[in-house]
């Protein structure tokens, strides 16, 4: 009985004499980015983004003003009362104002106070906070550029990466590459490549037209 010949071991060649893994790569890079679940990606990122920027920025804007009418009444109310055992009972409020990046990333803005009281009697106190004020919000994300790549972009990541494997097995696509003597970790990072390259240019395309909305 003649023994059974085993399959090369070398790296097989396309018919231009491309690697076969690298065409591997090239195919999952185009599936992914030339898909029609990019093109849905992209505007629920782009929309995200947009509805991102203009919430906070004006959200930013009113505690502006808020802070600023804050800030008016408490001056008036020293002019009013120059006295010393009313600033040593009372204090003297430093009114911290929110910084402009927080329309894109809130950061611990929510949770810190916005008011510092000084008084001689006690040690300056921090307060004002926005989770202080509205414990509702502590129970949910800021919508901000963390949620939507913590959440949104890594659930999408997610129904991508499943839709890689399993769709291509129902199709029996996947018998047919794993026939070719390729490494099965090719065909993996070629699909990694693939879904990280899309949501890249899906995030990135939305980012650009958040940011010229705003």
């Amino acid at each position: 009985m003649w023994p059974m010949p085993r399959p090369p071991t070398q790296c097989f060649t396309g018919s231009k004499g491309v690697p076969v893994t690298l065409l591997i790569l090239r195919r999952e890079i185009a599936e992914q980015v030339f898909s029609l679940k990019l093109v849905f990606l992209f505007l629920v990122a782009a929309a995200m983004f947009t509805a991102s920027f203009l919430i906070n920025a004006a959200d930013y804007q009113a505690q502006l003003r808020e802070l600023s009418s804050a800030r008016s009444l408490h001056h008036e109310e020293l002019k009013q009362h120059l006295r010393w055992e009313y600033l040593a009972r009372f204090g003297v409020k430093y009114f911290l104002f929110p910084s402009p990046l927080t329309i894109f990333v809130a950061g611990t803005s929510r949770t810190e106070g916005r008011v510092i009281t000084i008084s001689s009697r006690d040690l300056p106190v921090l307060d004002g906070s926005l989770v202080a004020e509205e414990p509702f919000f502590a129970l949910f994300d800021h919508f901000d550029l963390n949620f939507i790549f913590k959440v949104v972009l890594g659930l999408a990541a997610l129904l991508l990466s499943f839709g890689a494997g399993a769709g291509e097995k129902e199709q029996g696509t996947l018998k047919l590459v794993l026939s070719y003597a390729v490494p099965r970790t090719s065909v993996i990072l070629g699909k990694i490549a693939g879904i990280t390259l899309g949501l890249a240019v899906a995030s990135l395309l939305g980012l650009g037209i958040g940011l010229v909305a705003m």
